[in-house]
């Protein structure tokens, strides 16, 4: 078995007390070397930006010039994410002078600093080069924290993205906030025009470019999504957005009430091109409790061409009336919204694309799930298909008249 090499190093890293990810970061107020120039910096010196605090042994070693070049070179891309890079020594000052760069270095041994962060070479007297990259987030909070032994170099490019990655999922969050953040009764469709989406479009390119650069020049390079999504077309239940993934990662295809039709060769062309082109390895039938089209397949019709459209689940409704006309209206619409899933991804594993692929061995799978536009969450209808004996056994028990012969939905809290 290889090994890494012996390490004095045999216990958790004994942080200080009251450092945690998450929280706020320790006090600090130092001066730093930059070029001739020496400036005080502390924690409001860089409030609203983001910190990567380089933390290097005592012993300054080759490795330590080279490591804060590369990061000196490529400032500027840390700049374009708002992000600051300082350097950290727990010696007096490194042999053969400073290197030449554009990163702020702290060069005197300040205890207090290296202690709050857990850096100090006296409180752990058994890993003689400990050394350490922390991100600090613009509000002040500590993000990340890794923690070496040995004076290795740390790559540019990996701190570049996890400050990267930190803000899309915080910008996320925000977005995905601020779009419910009000209640229900207050909630109104902003009043758009194309001249607003245009300018909209452009403000989140630029905002993509700038966190995380050369995304969209590797997105036209190629697609190759892992999902595909076969949902509803109601403007509610954007298929990205719900399952939090960026462009590229799921194919979409979208109708009124997620049908998967066998004479639908719309539908059956994405689930081709989907499978032998892309090689997607998952296919996920998705509803949404309280959707319209199945609600209006319980009435009259009445509704013009769309009853045309809605015809195969007037047929499962009538099918399955036993099983509903017990049931209060709005419980009865959203049992028949998680039956139309069942039956739209068995007709999905029915598919001769998707038993072609299963013959030839092709890693696909088929899941049935449905949006709560209430709550935000998924719910997995308990009906994945693998291959052509589950859909056989799902579709039996799909006819069994007995409402308990189907899974049970596997909710999340």
């Amino acid at each position: 078995m290889a090994s890494d090499g012996p390490s004095t190093f045999q216990h958790p890293w004994p942080g200080p007390p009251g450092l945690y990810i998450g929280r706020n970061a320790p006090q600090f107020d130092v001066p730093s070397v930059l070029g001739d120039e020496t400036l005080p910096i502390n924690n409001e010196t860089f409030e609203g930006k983001w910190l990567v605090l380089l933390f290097y042994s005592m012993d300054f070693s080759e490795t330590f010039p080279v490591e804060l070049m590369s990061f000196s070179e490529r400032l500027g891309d840390f700049q374009q994410l708002n992000t600051c890079v300082v350097g950290v020594s727990s010696c007096k000052k490194p042999r053969g002078g400073l290197p030449p760069c554009n990163v702020p270095l702290v060069v005197e041994r300040h205890e207090a600093m290296l202690s709050a962060f857990g850096m100090l070479p006296s409180e752990h007297p058994d890993v003689p080069e400990l050394c350490g990259l922390l991100i600090i987030g613009p509000l002040g909070k500590l993000r990340h924290v890794s923690i070496h032994d040995m004076p290795i170099l740390r790559s540019v490019d990996e701190t570049l993205r996890i400050v990267a990655a930190y803000q899309r999922q915080l910008e996320a969050r925000e977005a995905s906030l601020s779009s419910v953040e009000s209640p229900r009764r207050n909630f109104k469709v902003r009043q758009l025009d194309l001249p607003d989406l245009m300018q909209m479009n452009r403000d989140w390119a630029e905002r993509v470019e700038r966190t995380q650069p050369g995304f969209f020049r590797g997105l036209a390079a190629t697609q190759s999504p892992r999902f595909l999504w076969i949902g509803c077309s109601d403007s509610r239940v954007p298929a990205n957005t719900v399952v939090g993934l960026r462009p590229g990662e799921v194919f979409v295809h979208r109708n009124v009430a997620n049908q998967v039709n066998h004479t639908d060769f719309n539908a059956l062309s994405v689930i081709q091109f989907a499978i032998d082109a892309l090689k997607v390895e998952h296919i996920m039938v998705v509803g949404h409790y309280n959707c319209g089209g199945v609600a209006a397949s319980i009435g009259d019709g009445g509704n013009g061409l769309v009853d045309n459209w809605l015809r195969n689940i007037r047929d499962i409704y009538r099918f399955k009336q036993p099983q509903l006309e017990h049931l209060p209206q709005q419980e009865k619409v959203d049992r028949l919204c998680e039956l139309n899933v069942i039956r739209q991804a068995l007709n999905m594993g029915q598919t001769t694309v998707v038993q072609d692929a299963w013959k030839r061995g092709q890693s696909v799978a088929v899941h049935g799930l449905i949006y709560g536009l209430h709550d935000g969450k998924l719910v997995n209808l308990n009906v994945s298909m693998t291959n052509a004996d589950k859909v056989k056994d799902l579709n039996q028990r799909y006819l069994d008249p007995n409402p308990n012969a189907l899974p049970k939905p596997i909710k999340r809290k």
